[in-house]
């Protein structure tokens, strides 16, 4: 077995690792000495490897495309971590970083100039195997403002064995005592990953349910008590399907009954939204015949909106209600014009009333359906909303004791 010889920084027995002072290589770099490449450190030979979980492959610099492989002659990397683009800020910034392969001992790094410029070729550039816990501990380890550099080392963790879980007895071989958990180290090689039964100690087996290492006998009672409940699993899988079949069926009809509950609705709905629209189409053809000087004239309909519109002749001095209760001083409310407002509202009703074609009776008369035009002359108004009710005028004369007795005289 070779040896090395490296500063040993911590070392953890429980699990399984060593921490060591692991140099840099640096590229494009003056140093004092004039030499410009790190020691890689090989650890062939040894039971070290470096540690995967722990390590991380990172370069620090700008421009190039960092990659690493097992040594200086294989032709293929393993692993490579590209630097950003160089721009105007500190190369000590900028960095990037990879994982390390589980089986790494030893290792040749290269580096190569993808965006050539100015700041790359003046940039020192680094790479290097760090732990990444110590990375916020780090002093700046790219080069200062004269290219130079004084971080010659970073932590890294090297692996020996790998911590795994075990079952021990307190005491005695029986059965039925009671045993507790332990931790064991399965030493780390090329050929084993301490994750099959190869890892466990004499007189255990690996257990893939609990992933861990139990007495043999152990392992076969808790087979044996598995074997015995899994020939319930098809007894158990059958119920669960009848059930949840039952289950389905039932919320299957009640979706179906609240569908179809939907579907009457909406049919009912549409029905009555084709009669509203029918009524108002009707109330329009009657409101379109009314012709007189003090009933505001309607213009047409829009029925392509959501809820149809009438469309009026514009009104320009507001309504009765205003004029009386919002007073305006450069305009008085006289009572001639209060009564010339009266009497042209008593004509507009007259007319509804008995001189049209088809009559219509307003059920209430607001001062605020009354409105005024530029002369202040009264124009009833807002013949929807009251749903005025329309009478052919030809039907009254017949139900007239008058009119009646004048057809008998002819």
């Amino acid at each position: 077995m070779s040896s090395i010889n490296l500063q040993l920084l911590n070392v953890s027995v429980l699990q399984g690792t060593a921490t060591i002072n692991n140099s840099i290589t640096y590229f494009n770099c003056r140093k004092e000495d004039g030499d410009t490449d790190g020691v890689r450190i090989n650890l062939k030979g040894t039971p070290f490897l470096f540690s995967t979980e722990y390590n991380i492959f990172m370069s620090a610099g700008c421009g190039s495309l960092t990659t690493f492989s097992y040594s200086l002659t294989d032709e293929y990397p393993i692993r490579a971590c590209l630097q950003p683009i160089c721009a105007n800020f500190a190369t000590s910034n900028v960095n990037c970083a990879t994982d390390v392969p589980f089986d790494l001992i030893s290792f040749a790094i290269n580096m190569k100039c993808i965006y050539p410029s100015n700041a790359s070729r003046r940039s020192c550039r680094s790479a290097f195997i760090v732990d990444h816990r110590y990375l916020d501990s780090l002093k700046t380890i790219n080069s200062n403002s004269n290219d130079t550099w004084t971080v010659t080392h970073v932590p890294a963790t090297l692996q020996w064995a790998t911590p795994k879980r075990g079952l021990f007895a307190e005491s005695g071989e029986h059965c039925d005592i009671t045993y507790r958990y332990c931790y064991m180290l399965c030493i780390d090689s090329l050929d084993s990953t301490c994750s099959s039964q190869s890892s466990c100690p004499h007189g255990y087996d690996y257990s893939n349910e609990k992933d861990m290492c139990k007495p043999s006998h152990l392992v076969d009672f808790v087979t044996e008590k598995m074997s015995e409940k899994s020939q319930y699993f098809p007894i158990i899988i059958g119920c669960s399907a009848c059930i949840g079949t039952a289950f389905a069926l039932v919320g299957a009809w009640c979706l179906y009954k609240v569908l179809n509950r939907r579907k009457y609705m909406l049919v009912e709905e549409n029905m009555l939204h084709e009669m509203r629209l029918e009524q108002f189409i009707n109330e329009v053809i009657i409101l379109s015949q009314i012709n007189h000087r003090n009933v505001v004239k309607l213009l047409g309909c829009c029925l392509e909106t959501k809820v149809p519109l009438l469309v009026y002749e514009f009104i320009p001095n507001g309504t009765m209600y205003q004029l009386v209760h919002k007073p305006n001083e450069d305009f008085p409310l006289t009572w001639e014009m209060r009564l010339r407002i009266a009497s042209e509202t008593a004509n507009a009703l007259s007319y509804l009333h008995s001189a049209a074609s088809i009559s219509i009776y307003r059920r209430v008369i607001k001062s605020s359906n009354i409105l005024l035009d530029d002369k202040y002359r009264a124009k009833v108004s807002d013949f929807g909303a009251e749903a005025p009710k329309s009478i052919a005028l030809e039907k009254t004369h017949d139900k007239n004791p008058i009119f009646q007795h004048n057809q008998r005289k002819k």
